[in-house]
């Protein structure tokens, strides 16, 4: 399995995307299923870095109070084709994406409650989704087979 520790820092995507692309290239992902990975994994990362810490709305970005992000890669050969394992650790604030309630697609824009359509698309997007809480630290790991 292959890692990268980051910044939860926004600036630090274009790192993450090109690290979990050379993952999908050596594993030969095709491209639907690699534009869905990378937009589940960018959705993820996003939320990390924005609300993991103290977020955006308590002023820790600005006051510089950001922390990491490891994420491990690994792809594996199965006897129907290939699987992906992706898994986000960070020592932010509790939050299991599993425990909210999906938004109500159905609703028009203007009659929704505002957030959680990144984690839909997460949902809809991977084939499954893990979260623990170890030892004050989030474990939050995707798959994905093709």
């Amino acid at each position: 399995m292959n890692t990268i520790i980051l910044d939860a820092d926004i600036d630090k995507l274009g790192e993450l995307i090109e690290f979990i692309g050379g993952e999908l290239d050596d594993a030969g992902c095709p491209k639907a299923v690699r534009n869905r990975i990378e937009l589940a994994a960018e959705e993820l990362f996003v939320n990390i870095s924005l609300y993991a810490y103290g977020g955006v709305m308590s002023g820790a970005a600005e006051a510089g109070c950001r922390g990491g992000v490891t994420v491990r890669c690994e792809t594996e050969r199965t006897g129907s084709g290939t699987l992906l394992t992706l898994s986000f650790t960070d020592r932010g604030g509790p939050f299991n994406p599993l425990d909210h309630q999906d938004p109500d697609t159905t609703l028009p824009p203007e009659d929704r409650q505002a957030g959680g359509l990144g984690l839909l698309i997460v949902k809809r997007t991977m084939d499954t989704i893990e979260y623990n809480r170890i030892d004050g630290t989030n474990h939050l790991t995707v798959k994905k087979s093709w």
